[in-house]
């Protein structure tokens, strides 16, 4: 029950801002908005194309960075998910979505079979979230390859 409340909040989000674009009002934050929603209801597809408008919009907006490149690396495009997440990166490298972040260029990088990155970026995730268990792990398994 609670997970078609939230897809139904999701849904009346999506539709408030869809009428946004219908009335002519778009710009970066209606359509990364757009993004974020399809993202939490799993339309990644969508999603991206959305991230990608707003983008247009205004170049260098982080957050549209960061979903396009958790998108990537749920769709195991590594080389994608490095180009977004590194840019992200540049603007915000001491938060809890950083971590995230961190996280996911190390993985990308160990799939690369780039060691050395994979480890610095790990490290980089693990000194802003020293209890998470996933860090944890992958920077051991990295460690233990170098």
């Amino acid at each position: 029950m609670r997970q078609s409340i939230k897809i139904k909040d999701y849904l009346t989000a999506y539709n408030i801002l869809i009428e946004l674009l219908n009335k002519n009002i778009i710009n970066s934050d209606v359509l990364y908005l757009i993004g974020e929603v399809c993202f939490m209801i799993n339309h990644y597809e969508i999603s991206k194309n959305y991230f990608i408008q707003s983008l247009q919009y205004e170049y260098n907006l982080i957050k549209s960075l960061y979903y396009l490149g958790e998108i990537a690396f749920i769709e195991k495009d590594y080389e994608g998910c490095l180009e977004y997440l590194l840019k992200y990166v540049e603007n915000d490298c001491d938060s809890i979505i950083a971590s995230k972040a961190f996280y996911f260029i190390a993985f990308s990088y160990y799939k690369k079979e780039e060691i050395p990155e994979a480890f610095k970026y790990i490290s980089l995730s693990w000194e802003l979230d020293v209890k998470n268990k996933k860090i944890v792990e992958l920077r051991e398994f990295i460690f233990n390859r170098l």
